[in-house]
């Protein structure tokens, strides 16, 4: 398949563009720069990278011509735009371009990577409330707003959402350590904002399972149009 990957330098998007190339997708990277790239990605004969405004449909729609699939890592580095009352534009102008984009260039496929607890819950666990729904602050809103805009697309876009916890590894010295595995069972609960039942010590997952699910997903027509909380098991 031809993929077209968003956020594909973060700590998140390079496990998922070198699984992706691994399993023998040709990879478009949509990217400011290829500096964060490991040298393996950079030299595989099925890895392509541009540079597009990633809010600005119009320089979106060339790159998506002929794609089979567009995912999205797409995230942002910690600032006080995340605290509870400040505002950030982020998630949501951009996928509203990238899925203008989808649109025009005749591309269906969409799965993107967002958070738990995009949605509040009076039943959340304490841990839950206080990480995601304060401390995140502004960035759960954002988070939000991007998914129901998707939602409301479903017309016209083939969606599924990915709601990952706590990510692990937090640096890039251990992307392919013992806290990056991609094979460890998880477990998966649909059409909600966090998984059931977890504790704090069990609220996190590896980037690469995460990877691994959005590739799953790819190829599972029962995950369209729908939404998945997703954590280590």
């Amino acid at each position: 398949m031809k993929l077209v990957i968003f956020g594909a330098t973060g700590l998140s998007g390079q496990r998922l563009v070198m699984q992706a190339l691994e399993a023998g997708h040709e990879v478009l990277a949509i990217a400011r720069s290829t500096e964060k790239f490991l040298p393996e990605i950079m030299n595989h004969p099925f890895f392509k990278h541009a540079n597009a405004n990633i809010f600005s449909s119009e320089t979106l729609v060339p790159h998506l011509q002929g794609a089979d699939a567009v995912l999205s890592c797409l995230g942002v580095y910690p600032s006080l735009k995340w605290l509870p009352g400040c505002k950030l534009d982020f998630y949501l102008p951009s996928m509203q371009a990238i899925v203008a984009a989808m649109k025009e260039a005749k591309v269906r496929r969409l799965i993107v990577m967002t958070v738990w607890c995009t949605e509040y819950n009076s039943h959340y666990p304490f841990y839950a409330k206080a990480i995601w729904t304060y401390a995140l602050g502004r960035l759960i809103y954002d988070f939000r707003d991007m998914e129901k805009m998707i939602e409301a697309e479903s017309a016209f876009i083939d969606y599924t959402i990915v709601r990952p916890p706590i990510l692990t590894p937090k640096s890039r010295s251990d992307l392919t350590g013992e806290n990056d595995k991609k094979d460890d069972p998880i477990d998966v609960a649909e059409g909600v904002f966090i998984v059931p039942g977890k504790s704090f010590s069990q609220a996190n997952i590896s980037r690469s399972m995460v990877a691994a699910f959005m590739l799953k997903c790819l190829f599972d027509e029962g995950t369209k149009g729908k939404s998945f909380a997703i954590c280590r098991k």
